[in-house]
This record gives C-alpha cells, structure tokens and sequence, in this order.
C-alpha cells in the first residue's frame, strides 16, 4: 500500500486519479499532509496506524 501525501488537497486528489489510471488502483491512497505543520504530522501518523496498525518505511 502506498499512501500519497500533498499539501494540497485537490493537487494530490488529481495525482491520485491520474496514477489510478495508471492501474495501480488497489495499492493508493491519499491524505492530505504538510510536513511543516506539527498537526498535520501527528494527523497523518494517527491514520496510518488506525489504517495499518504500523508504518514500515
């Protein structure tokens, strides 16, 4: 599973769509994410873990 981050939301929703189409539909999914935003931060790592359990890098 890939999680793709942006900043901006509709930026990151549209990439998502044009890599679905790509066919790799089954392994994305987006959140939005600004990695100079604490909040954003901890808001991404609480997703990934109720998502995933764990984050493997």
């Amino acid at each position: 599973m890939v999680v793709l981050t942006a900043r901006d939301e509709k930026r990151g929703l549209e990439a998502l769509e044009s890599l679905k189409h790509s066919g790799l539909s089954d392994y994305l999914i987006f959140h939005q994410l600004d990695v100079a935003d604490p909040k954003s931060i901890a808001s991404l790592a609480d997703f990934v873990k109720k998502q995933f359990g764990k984050l493997d890098i």
